[in-house]
Formats: structure tokens, C-alpha cells, sequence
């Protein structure tokens, strides 16, 4: 996003002052600011979301500690989005469970074959 082909097509978000571009562990970053509530947004997009297919490595993110350390993270009024390529009532209902305002949006995909793909989006809002 900064110098590659996204840059203009993505409005060269990485050059704006508000952002700050942090390489590092998503899940060491969020147990960091744990308790300062840094965050407006945490947007993740990892593996194939809460249900893991690919790699169980970051199941973290998704546990109840993981939404905790989330929830904790973000400011009052901030929203934890997650993608995932499945359904999953269970995660919503964590979600909700550890403190987030969660609504579900199902959202289409490209066609890679005859049948649509749907993708999921959680999002969670920490109360003010």
C-alpha cells in the first residue's frame, strides 16, 4: 500500500498521518495494549477467520481470552471487525459474551465457480 500497485488504488492510506504501520505479531500487539485502550478499529483478517482450516496457530485471536485482550484494547465506542469465510454462530456468541456489541454481516465474494461465495464479517463494539 505504500509503493506496490494497491497504493493509488487504495487512496495511499499509508500516507497519511493517522496511520501508523506496525510490523509485528497481531496477537503480541493486542496483549501489549491490553490495558490502554489504544485502539479505535482492530480489523483482522487472518487464516480463514474463527474457524481455523489452515492453521490453528492463531486460534488466540479468537478465544475467550483472545476477545477479552481485544475488547480491552479498543476505546470505548471501538469496534473489533473479523473476517471469516464461514459461518459461526459460536463466535458471535463469545463475542457477545465477553462484553462486544456484535452483529453479523454476510457479504458476497467473487465467483471462483457456478455457486456464490459468501464471506462473514463479525463486528464487535465496545460499549461507551
Amino acid at each position: 500500500h505504500r509503493d506496490g500497485p494497491l497504493a493509488a488504488l487504495a487512496g495511499r492510506p499509508l500516507d497519511d498521518p493517522r496511520v501508523a504501520l506496525l510490523m509485528d505479531d497481531v496477537r503480541r500487539v493486542i496483549a501489549a495494549e491490553a490495558s490502554a485502550s489504544a485502539f479505535d478499529a482492530i480489523l483482522l483478517d487472518v487464516d480463514n477467520g474463527p474457524t481455523p482450516i489452515s492453521s490453528r496457530a492463531n486460534i488466540s485471536l479468537y478465544d475467550d481470552p483472545g476477545l477479552r485482550a481485544c475488547l480491552r484494547a479498543l476505546r470505548p465506542g471501538g469496534t473489533l471487525a473479523v473476517w471469516s469465510a464461514f459461518e459461526d454462530r459460536p463466535f458471535a456468541a463469545r463475542m457477545r459474551a465477553v462484553g462486544l456489541e456484535t452483529r453479523v454481516v454476510e457479504t458476497g465474494a467473487r465467483k471462483r465457480t457456478e455457486k456464490d461465495w459468501k464471506h462473514w464479517i463479525f463486528v464487535g463494539r465496545r460499549p461507551r
